[in-house]
């Protein structure tokens, strides 16, 4: 959350200020395949990518994915209960915590002027259309990264450390 000038900077502050504590996921431009995870609790506040939101995956990546324990279920009841046409999964789910003095209308206002605009998400449909995530983070080599693992030198060893 940025604000281009002091009185804008305020107004967040004082908004944000009685909230405790929030926690949820969102949808952001600068990292269009994943979801993000929002965490925030007194002054500190995080917005990090997680998972692949189900939507941008090519079928083969798709595939891959419900493989896990537990992804196809999960799969299946976000398709029934919160897919809709033409973002699929993408979307925002964000709860606050705060005390009485906190206002739903500063917030959720504070909040709009963070999505698109009508125009710009235009432009970021464009942009975006036909992009999907890598394919180099599923199969063996998304194992491999899951891992910690560098693909390109997996399993190469190091020949030099042989016992003398």
């Amino acid at each position: 959350l940025e604000s281009s000038t002091e009185a804008e900077a305020f107004d967040i502050r004082a908004a944000f200020k009685p909230i405790l504590r929030s926690k949820g996921f969102c949808w952001v431009d600068s990292e269009p395949f994943r979801v993000n995870e929002w965490s925030h609790a007194g002054r500190s506040l995080s917005v990090l990518p997680e998972d692949w939101w189900w939507s941008v995956l090519k079928p083969d990546q798709l595939n891959f994915q419900i493989c896990y324990p537990g992804a196809k279920g999960n799969f299946e009841r976000i398709r029934r209960d919160k897919w809709q046409e033409p973002w699929g999964d993408r979307r925002q789910e964000i709860v606050f915590i705060g005390g009485p003095c906190m206002r739903e209308r500063d917030v959720t206002r504070i909040l709009d002027d963070c999505l698109l605009s009508d125009s710009e998400l235009d432009l970021f449909r464009q942009s975006t259309m036909d992009t999907h995530p890598p394919d180099t983070y599923f199969g063996i080599e998304g194992l491999l990264r899951q891992m910690g693992e560098d693909p390109e030198t997996f399993g190469r060893g190091n020949a030099g450390d042989e016992d003398t």
